[in-house]
């Protein structure tokens, strides 16, 4: 599946569940690390088109036990403010490393 049709689908949702709102929308957009820095420019412009906010939340893969508290409250907090949560997960290890430390959270 070519990387324009997978935006133009993105774009399509994002219209379809929130098109007709007048209150502006926060999408959560999770990312690790190896997240490139243009996939998030592009999450950002296709949802300033549809009149989203967009909140970015980045978690190293190699995150220090010590600030798993602090990281986990962030993400409370940010879970609180959002309508939509999308979660970048390019490899199998960040989908582990994010499940095991959020997995009930992103349940809810």
């Amino acid at each position: 599946m070519s990387g324009q049709w997978v935006w133009w689908r993105l774009a399509v949702m994002l219209f379809g569940l929130f098109g007709g709102a007048t209150q502006a929308r926060t999408l959560l957009w999770v990312t690790v690390d190896i997240t490139p820095a243009s996939r998030t420019a592009q999450v950002e412009r296709v949802a300033a088109e549809f009149g989203w906010q967009v909140q970015w939340l980045d978690h190293p893969l190699q995150a220090q036990p010590a600030h798993a508290d602090l990281q986990r409250e962030a993400m409370v907090r940010a879970l609180a403010r959002s309508d939509m949560v999308w979660i970048d997960a390019p490899h199998a290890s960040v989908v582990t490393r994010l499940q095991r430390q959020f997995g009930e959270l992103f349940e809810a």
